[in-house]
């Protein structure tokens, strides 16, 4: 029954104590004129040597007392509840010989911030954190890293330090690059619009609805911002009013970015075709 007592602290310390009260157990009287009680004591049974006793040898239990209430446990011998407060206060100890976070670590492991590493590579000068995946590629431009969230934003952060600019909610996700020109930021979202943001301020300038999630980088050429939508048109936008110059329905989403060069805008988009657009032609404006 101590074997199974609840507290820890009650059970035997050692498979020396439970041989030992075994053998108390198993002492069914005490040795011939000991004239010894051992009820409430402990046994130790002394095996005779065999030189000049014969093979029959007989092994006596002898009384061993059990020391009284009150009495200090004997040297080398303690209970396994004070082994296991001497242990924990060796613990703590040695923490605070080396610092209050290790002693507060000793507990809780969830006390530093889950994106800081232990140990930081030693190439990593700043590290900052959005509020959810970050999929696009950054811009670098006049010393600021303007970047794109899944969390709605764009950030405008310092290209040395990392710390924030600005940040502006478009209110859908930023999966494309931001274009930088003349101090604007150009970028598209799965809110259906194109943004123009002040680069030095974040403020917003103009936002067009292309009726489809934007999900590539607008491309802006003498004046004009191009940019693809899912629903399946490529837009010609003014640069400086947002006003819509023309668009060009491909019969596809158009995920990637347009390239425009000599006059020309070069799309590619889901149903399985490119297209060579010629930029001087308006075409549609519906």
């Amino acid at each position: 029954m101590a074997l199974l007592a609840e507290d820890p602290g009650d059970r035997p310390s050692s498979a020396t104590e439970v041989r030992d009260r075994l053998r108390e157990l198993s002492a069914a009287t005490p040795a011939s004129g000991a004239g010894s009680d051992l009820s409430g004591a402990d046994t130790k049974t002394v095996t005779t040597p065999l030189t000049g006793a014969g093979p029959g040898a007989v092994q006596t239990p002898v009384p061993v007392p059990r020391p009284g209430a009150g009495t200090p446990m004997p040297a080398g011998r303690i209970s396994r509840r004070t082994a296991l407060r001497l242990g924990i206060g060796a613990s703590i100890t040695a923490a605070l010989g080396t610092g209050v976070a290790a002693a507060v670590n000793l507990f809780d492991h969830n006390t530093t911030d889950p994106k800081t590493p232990k140990t930081p590579d030693p190439r990593l000068r700043w590290r900052y954190a959005t509020g959810d995946a970050v999929t696009s590629s950054p811009a670098v431009v006049d010393g600021v890293v303007y970047i794109g969230s899944t969390d709605g934003s764009v950030y405008a952060l310092h290209v040395t330090i990392g710390k924030k600019k600005w940040a502006y909610a478009t209110g859908g996700t930023v999966e494309g690059t931001p274009t930088v020109t003349d101090k604007v930021v150009y970028v598209g979202c799965s809110s259906r619009r194109v943004y123009a943001l002040d680069a030095v301020t974040g403020k917003k300038r103009w936002a067009f609805d292309t009726g489809g999630t934007v999900g590539g980088t607008p491309t802006v050429a003498d004046g004009v911002v191009y940019i693809g939508s899912f629903d399946h048109n490529v837009y010609a936008l003014d640069a400086v009013t947002g006003n819509k110059k023309w668009s060009y329905a491909t019969g596809g989403r158009v995920r990637s970015s347009p390239a425009v060069v000599d006059g020309v805008v070069y799309v590619g988009s889901q149903d399985h075709n490119v297209h060579a657009l010629d930029v001087t032609i308006e075409g549609s404006s519906a």
